[in-house]
């Protein structure tokens, strides 16, 4: 049945699922070496993102342990202190480029051959196209277009950029290349300004950096850099697959109906870089075989629920209804929605979170139906050195965005347009926060202290590699 159809459709003929279209269909069958342009391997693609999460978390424990000790070994304690204010946005030379997608992944970006290719979330549901990457300054490009995106695997990018930035600064003088590698954390740091696990991962490639600072050998600095960007990655994996089944214990099964839950956002493998943040506890529920539907706000302007969150979900085999983000009230009043689940860039001291914009909004309507509001993100989001969340009234994006969608003129021009790019939701709103190890309640008083210290030890201890 047809969306665009003559027939009407309910609500629970869309719970059901649509049957697969034969253009799909086609698209799955096309070659893993064609060029961009090219639908490409969409099923081998995200058939493995979904297998991800359903992975055991001890071996997903296992793994991660191996990689910390590996890092443990190899240099001694390390840097305490934070390396100064972010530097101004760079200029940023040359262009990524598009590469042809080469079989299945695991992940949306892979390292190969000193490489770091990315796939392009702007190019999704389409198509699947991967943009190289050669050095820091391409994955910064990536995260501010937006081919990038989300909290955690910007943090994982961000940490493989400055080792690509080691690996292409070897032959230079020591003190140019620490100088090269600084100036690269600190646009780093400017690009990502306000995404928690960004500043925090580029804080452990420093201290990484600092450790090995004497050393005279440039292949050894970059060899320490490729360590600690792979026990970040595999640490974030591990963290996601525990705050899932810790998210799916807190929401109570009912008795005669799927659980509903309400979503904005892209929460999942795409966002993530492996596993999820609040659509790892969804696909946690639907792997203990529990019935499950989710209401999937479309969050305009970069359409990143109706695009990504709604792909991720078709493709693990989870009934989704996508809504527009005004409808969510509707759905509130008039659906037994059990909880809402949002991700975060940052969790304050005080609890204030941030996340994308059109979460405020959606929590106080939660408030209003007494839906429980859920923010689901590991502890390295949490940063117990700022005492209240910063204004995001100065955050705003493209406002080409706003007037057009995926570049389908809307209205009058761009400049009478204003595009916002997060919320900040008071921690009176949130019912709790779901992390990897716990489920805090606000007020947060000394569990968020306890969080917080933990996630500074991962930036003043970045040489031990530590969780």
């Amino acid at each position: 049945m047809s969306l665009t159809g003559t027939e009407p459709m309910t609500v629970d003929d869309r719970r059901a699922g649509p049957p697969e279209p034969q253009e799909q269909r086609q698209q799955e069958r096309a070659e893993d070496g064609e060029l961009e342009g090219v639908h490409v391997g969409r099923r081998r693609f995200f058939r493995t993102l979904r297998g991800e999460t359903l992975r055991s978390a001890a071996a997903i424990a296992n793994a991660a342990a191996a990689a910390r000790r590996e890092a443990a070994m190899a240099t001694g304690a390390a840097a305490r202190t934070l390396r100064g204010p972010a530097a101004a946005r760079p200029r940023l030379e040359g262009r990524v480029s598009a590469q042809r997608a080469a079989g299945s992944h695991r992940s949306p970006y892979r390292v190969a051959d000193e490489t770091l290719y990315i796939v392009d979330q702007r190019e999704l549901p389409e198509r699947i196209v991967e943009l190289r990457c050669g050095a820091s300054g391409d994955v910064m490009a990536a995260i501010r277009s937006k081919a990038v995106y989300g909290a955690a695997v910007s943090a994982q990018v961000a940490a493989y950029g400055l080792w690509l930035s080691a690996v292409r600064g070897k032959g230079r003088d020591g003190a140019a290349l620490h100088a090269l590698l600084a100036g690269a954390a600190a646009a780093l740091r400017e690009v990502g300004a306000g995404i928690r696990p960004l500043a925090v991962a580029v804080d452990r490639m420093e201290a990484r950096r600092q450790d090995v600072r004497e050393v005279a050998e440039d292949d050894v600095i970059a060899e320490e850099l490729r360590r600690e960007a792979d026990a970040i990655a595999m640490e974030a994996m591990l963290d996601h697959a525990r705050l899932g089944r810790v998210g799916a214990a807190i929401v109570p099964q009912p008795a005669d109906r799927p659980l509903e839950i309400l979503t904005l956002g892209s929460t999942g493998a795409l966002s993530a870089g492996m596993v999820g943040t609040a659509l790892a506890v969804v696909q946690a529920i639907a792997a203990e075989g529990r019935r499950v539907h989710v209401w999937v706000m479309e969050t305009r302007p970069f359409l990143e629920g109706a695009r990504l969150t709604a792909l991720e979900l078709s493709h693990a085999g989870i009934p989704h209804t996508v809504i527009a983000d005004t409808a969510a009230g509707w759905v509130l009043a008039n659906e037994p929605v059990d909880a809402v689940l949002v991700g975060a860039d940052l969790v304050a001291a005080n609890g204030e979170t941030i996340w994308t914009v059109g979460s405020y909004s959606t929590a106080v309507l939660a408030s209003r139906a007494n839906v429980p509001f859920y923010v689901c993100a590991s502890t390295v989001t949490f940063d117990v050195a700022t005492p209240a969340a910063p204004s995001v009234a100065r955050w705003l994006g493209d406002e080409t965005e706003v007037a057009s969608i995926r570049g389908v003129r809307l209205g009058p021009a761009p400049e009478n347009a204003l595009n916002p790019l997060a919320d900040l939701i008071p921690a009176d709103l949130i019912e709790a926060f779901v992390t990897e190890d716990a489920i805090r309640h606000p007020p947060l008083g000394s569990s968020l202290r306890t969080t917080g210290a933990s996630a500074d030890r991962d930036t003043a201890s970045a040489g031990r590699g530590s969780s």
